[in-house]
């Protein structure tokens, strides 16, 4: 039905819907902070788990759409693995939306974050290996790198749960400095009762999952009157749709100097999409869906890692360089980015 509504009605729907997703992300991370302090889950936890599933659920409704009602795995798997990149280049958007001058991460002295990026790199290259062997070997039509990517995801989730009250190491001197304004904890909504924080947080994670539905559907109508190819349209419009979410909250706690909130957010909501190809394979009953992926999801897969490392690197050294108003390691992610897409659109 909504396919024969005309351009310019999409164009609408589109914006709409995008700024929906905007003001509705923005409450999320806020009320998000307010949730991690008072239930002592620790930012980076609730960044990754509870922010980064709120934002993902656009790739939720769109994943279980493709495998269970369009019987379309290439679909789900590229939906997926296309916003990895994607996603990654909004903590360059983040990096000069903040306040504070400097790069990002040279405020973030949280071994977490380490924690987190590492393993996504990890469950990026299951995937990747998974791909190239068609998903072999099986077991009930279930393939075994799909399951020990999810086994991955639910080991980061418990080291990171537990590095809230046991951490590795401390920020010491200098760093620990950097970190004083983002440990005094949220500001907002401390007049809300928590259990009103949760049911606001529900509610504008439904405004999140309708909106993402709508904004996918127009961009994707929008991108076929372009004459994008498949495999350059899901890495970049139809990504930047479901990925409106991570927009609106990475920036909103770069704002608010939250920045472990957001890599987490960031890191968590990637790989929360990558841990859905377990759902995915679990709905598709034929054989494994990562034997319908295409060479292109791959290529941009490997984008998304290298990406990661980019902000790992950055996270380590902590060298607190800028260029044009962002931290180095974003703009060495950003070069990769465009450099991939302009490869991807030129190969598809």
């Amino acid at each position: 039905m909504l396919r024969d509504l005309p351009l310019w009605l999409h164009v609408a729907l589109f914006t709409v819907s995008a700024a929906a997703i905007w003001l509705a992300g923005t409450r999320l991370e806020r009320y998000a902070a307010v949730i991690a302090e008072r239930t002592k889950l620790g930012q980076a936890f609730t960044g990754m788990l509870l922010l980064a599933a709120a934002t993902s659920l656009p790739e939720v409704a769109t994943t279980v759409t493709a495998v269970w009602v369009l019987d379309n795995p290439t679909l789900a798997v590229h939906n997926l693995l296309g916003g990895v990149a994607l996603q990654t280049a909004i903590l360059a958007i983040a990096d000069g939306a903040k306040k504070r001058r400097g790069a990002m991460t040279a405020f973030r002295p949280r071994f977490v974050l380490l924690i987190e990026g590492v393993g996504l790199i990890m469950m990026l290259l299951l995937v990747i290996g998974g791909i190239t062997v068609k998903g072999v070997p099986q077991v009930a039509s279930t393939s075994t790198w799909v399951v020990a990517l999810f086994a991955v995801w639910v080991l980061v989730m418990v080291l990171v749960y537990r590095a809230r009250t046991r951490p590795r190491w401390q920020p010491t001197g200098e760093d620990a400095e950097r970190s004083m304004k983002e440990d005094a904890g949220p500001e907002a909504e401390s007049g809300r009762s928590t259990a009103a924080l949760w049911l606001l947080f529900g509610a504008l994670s439904g405004v999140v999952l309708g909106a993402g539905w709508l904004a996918t559907v127009t961009a994707e109508r929008l991108a076929e009157a372009t004459g994008l190819g498949s495999a350059f349209l899901g890495a970049t419009l139809l990504a930047l749709a479901t990925s409106l979410p991570e927009v609106s909250t990475t920036v909103s706690a770069a704002r608010r100097d939250r920045y472990t909130m957001a890599m987490s957010n960031i890191f968590g909501s990637n790989a929360f999409d990558v841990g859905l190809l377990f759902v995915a394979e679990l709905l598709y009953r034929k054989d494994s869906i990562l034997a319908h992926a295409e060479p292109t999801v791959v290529f941009v897969s490997v984008i998304g890692a290298v990406m990661t490392c980019i902000y790992l690197w950055g996270l380590m050294e902590r060298e607190d360089r800028t260029l044009l108003g962002i931290g180095w390691d974003s703009a060495a992610a950003v070069a990769v980015y465009l450099g991939g897409m302009t490869v991807l659109y030129f190969v598809q």
